[in-house]
């Protein structure tokens, strides 16, 4: 992921999880499933919440990709003294950003219903999305170079680290520990806005 384009990391998984977060519409009950005859509001509990969590963990899985894509474009973006002062204003401006989305989310839940909840979490991606296009920031020209060589490799570099994580020890924890947090993380944030 370290040889991806940033921006462009950031920008497809907010259109991933608007499309992950607007499917939540269809078990929510605002009309029948396509293939369904019966409305949504009729389907049984345990489907439901496998849905909401299969999108909780999708969501969470992207995240994962956007989060550190963050980091390294604020590198690019800020000079190298100021660098310990922008991660402290970023992190404490999302903890804040957390918390007061969670307080309004039930309040838009308890006026607005559940529809226009998940639409309002929906256009929080989009407002991302317009606002990571909206910045012209200069990557390395050796990170463009490599990942235009070795963009069809992505599955294939996924795979690698993947086993090379399983081998080591530590790692595998590590990896475990923050899925199993991240997994958490999103099943509250999900949760909080429906």
């Amino acid at each position: 992921m370290d040889r991806w384009h940033k921006q462009k990391t950031m920008r497809i998984m907010d259109v991933m999880r608007v499309l992950l977060v607007l499917s939540l519409l269809l078990v929510s009950g605002p009309g029948p499933l396509p293939f369904l005859s019966a409305p949504t509001s009729a389907l049984p509990i345990p489907m439901k919440l496998g849905a909401i969590y299969l999108v909780v963990a999708a969501t969470s899985s992207l995240s994962q990709f956007f989060n550190p894509s963050t980091k390294v474009l604020l590198r690019c973006i800020v000079p190298e003294g100021k660098l310990t002062r922008a991660f402290a204003l970023t992190t404490g401006s999302a903890m804040v950003a957390w918390s007061l989305g969670s307080a309004l989310a039930g309040i838009f839940y308890a006026y607005l219903g559940v529809s226009s909840a998940i639409t309002l979490n929906a256009a929080s991606f989009i407002c991302s999305w317009l606002l990571i296009r909206s910045m012209h920031v200069s990557e390395p020209a050796e990170s463009l170079v490599v990942q235009k060589e070795r963009l069809h490799h992505v599955f294939k570099e996924l795979w690698e680290g993947l086993r090379y994580i399983e081998e080591n020890l530590l790692l595998r924890t590590l990896l475990r520990a923050e899925s199993l947090l991240a997994f958490g993380l999103g099943i509250i944030n999900t949760l909080a806005l429906i």
